[in-house]
């Protein structure tokens, strides 16, 4: 244990590459339903790593917190600015209560439990998981007129207070939210978390071109031998089925077509038909039979991370964008802000989401350029 704390001791980098691995490790655990996260994760294995006193760099903590300031910020601006126009009265109230409450409760329980200023600090950044605290409290130690073994002892002291408390602080959120919280209001969460999503256009129905977890999208050729397709136009077949089924290629007496709405399919046509499993495999009987034909089908599917930043798309709906833009492609994911958000046909697109789309080339070029 002693070479090992040596080691580290003397080569910081090595403890501070070790704590992330090791936190990322303990955060993707689970214990039943519940796991600490990454966050929480690399905090607690820094508390652990930090125990054999390995000295940082001081510019080595500012540049990284400074950092680290810079991706919050980076990462929730959009949402924080789209906020303040929609409800922002009500959210900074929140706000101010919230940290005044916050401030009133850390400085009682440092007067009570004699506390220094350092671990008083780190009791409220932890507790309300805001680590700006971390910054703020550093360069206010700074400037105590106090020796240096002094300073350095409340630094050490905010941090480690910080990452201890900052474990409770985001377990025990969750937990009031999800247990305690509920039962006070006297609110069925499972009732209401149904009811936003039916007020959200969750109506138990896919979003159009979009692709189930169920099912892959599939590319097959079809022969067709009558109606109801022969003598129909592409768009007419498509519009019959919302969407979900697309025709993207036709062998017609021996030659190849590029599909587009205003095509006519007439009886021995070749379709090179895409869609979801689910929906494709019932349409046998009324296109004709499955046929191999390489040539039809040989043309790739790409995928594409479209990144909202058009005043046009903000604010709209899934549903409106594909309907309007969405021809020939599928949409597979929406993240916002880092996180994976539920692909429901009346979610709101905005600024800075990013859309994960699936297609032939051309249709996603042209997708993404809408």
């Amino acid at each position: 244990m002693t070479v090992i704390a040596e080691l580290l001791q003397g080569h910081p980098e090595i403890a501070l590459f070790a704590a992330l691995s090791l936190g990322f490790f303990l955060g993707k655990r689970k214990v039943g339903s519940f796991s600490l996260g990454t966050s929480a994760g690399v905090l607690l294995a820094g508390v652990l790593i930090g125990q054999l006193r390995i000295p940082i760099p001081a510019l080595l903590k500012a540049v990284s917190f400074a950092l680290f300031i810079f991706v919050v910020g980076y990462r929730v601006g959009p949402q924080f600015f789209r906020g303040l126009r929609g409800e922002g009265l009500r959210l900074a109230a929140l706000a101010l209560i919230l940290d005044v409450t916050g401030l009133l409760t850390a400085y009682a329980a440092a007067v009570l439990l004699g506390y220094d200023k350092g671990t008083a600090a780190g009791l409220l950044g932890g507790s309300l998981t805001q680590s700006a605290i971390l910054g703020s409290a550093g360069d206010a130690i700074a400037r105590l007129d106090r020796g240096p073994e002094v300073k350095r002892l409340l630094s050490d002291n905010v941090s480690v207070a910080y990452a201890v408390t900052y474990l409770f602080g985001t377990a025990g959120v969750a937990w009031f939210l999800s247990r305690v919280g509920p039962r006070l209001l006297g609110v069925d969460l499972a009732a209401a978390c149904a009811a936003l999503g039916r007020g959200s256009g969750e109506d138990g129905e896919a979003v159009p071109c979009e692709i189930p977890a169920r099912g892959p999208f599939l590319i097959r050729a079809f022969r067709v031998q009558g109606p109801p397709w022969a003598m129909a136009t592409v768009g007419e077949v498509e519009a019959a089925h919302s969407g979900r089924v697309l025709i993207e290629r036709i062998r017609h007496r021996g030659g190849l077509l590029e599909a587009d709405p205003h095509t006519h399919i007439h009886p021995g046509d070749t379709l090179a038909v895409a869609g979801p499993h689910d929906e494709l495999f019932p349409l046998l009987k009324a296109i004709g039979e499955e046929v191999d034909d390489p040539e039809l089908l040989a043309f790739p599917l790409e995928t594409v991370h479209v990144v909202v930043t058009s005043k046009a798309a903000d604010g709209r709906t899934l549903e409106e964008l594909l309907r309007d833009r969405g021809r020939g492609v599928s949409l597979t994911r929406l993240t916002r802000a880092g996180r994976e958000m539920p692909l429901i046909a009346g979610r709101h697109v905005h600024r800075g989401d990013t859309l994960h789309l699936v297609g032939p080339k051309r249709h996603v070029e042209r997708a993404a350029l809408a």
